[in-house]
């Protein structure tokens, strides 16, 4: 436990006193109750998704043409860089690309315009990659899976709650206005991919809609989101102010105010 969480879960009394309830709780279930052991295909199923899944991501982050620039313009992650807000700069060198980027900028960009995509890019692929298969076994076992295996169904559920915050309307409303329309095709690409991704996790909870069995969390994004919305379109306003030249330090402050206010709603900052 460390940085912002340490005040989330543990700042107040009541809150801290919880925390440790939930801890005790989930020591108490895990040593009462262990976990099935995975089957010999779960793990195999398991590691093709880690293969098919990393492959996609490096392609599509390293490989695809333009996707560096596509992330500096889309996301405020430069000027998140120049914000200085933990200890060390937000990339390792002034060089190097997205290679030398740290993870919490690299992280952190994608949250505030709502789009997450560290979190999901490559969990569409490698699904659907068993999901379409003909091998009725495998699809079956995946299901099996979630099911059965807590390790597996906890990892689902993460993706799918981050999967919960993402706004592709959001997301969008940055491209149209601060990237350069030849940059159409990778953003529609990039869009398609988290529906894509939504539907297979749904697929594999047997759910009509994300957190459908978790309706206090999905209730929580619910009550944040209206708050946050304006906090994106100010965010994109200012973003063109200043990138177009304009330079007024009460603007910039407000831009800071967007970008803390933007990670508090989505509580997954990096």
């Amino acid at each position: 436990v460390q940085g912002e969480v340490m005040d989330k879960d543990f700042g107040l009394r009541q809150i801290a006193t919880r925390t440790l309830n939930c801890y005790a709780a989930a020591v108490a279930e895990a040593t009462l109750q262990p976990a099935v052991a995975p089957k010999a295909l779960w793990r195999q199923i398991m590691e093709q998704l880690a293969s098919d899944s990393c492959d996609y991501y490096r392609e599509m982050v390293y490989s695809t043409s333009g996707f560096k620039d596509f992330f500096a313009l889309c996301t405020p992650v430069r000027e998140i860089g120049e914000m200085k807000l933990g200890s060390r700069p937000s990339s390792r060198t002034k060089s190097g690309g997205l290679t030398k980027l740290r993870a919490i900028p690299w992280v952190f960009g994608w949250t505030q315009i709502r789009f997450h995509l560290p979190v999901w890019l490559g969990v569409g692929k490698a699904l659907g990659c068993i999901l379409d298969s003909k091998d009725e076994r495998l699809k079956e076992a995946l299901l099996e899976m979630y099911q059965t295996w807590p390790f597996f169904r906890s990892t689902i559920s993460l993706i799918e709650m981050v999967l919960a915050k993402a706004d592709s309307t959001v997301s969008m409303w940055y491209v149209e206005n601060l990237v350069p329309v030849h940059y159409a095709a990778l953003a529609s690409k990039l869009h398609n991919e988290l529906d894509r991704t939504t539907n297979c996790v749904k697929t594999v909870t047997k759910h009509k809609w994300l957190l459908e069995a978790d309706k206090e969390v999905m209730a929580t994004i619910a009550h944040r989101m209206p708050y946050t919305d304006p906090l994106n379109i100010m965010q994109v306003e200012i973003l063109k102010k200043l990138r177009g030249g304009f330079r007024d330090a009460e603007l910039q402050g407000t831009l800071y105010s967007t970008i803390q206010g933007i990670a508090a709603g989505m509580q997954n900052t990096g």
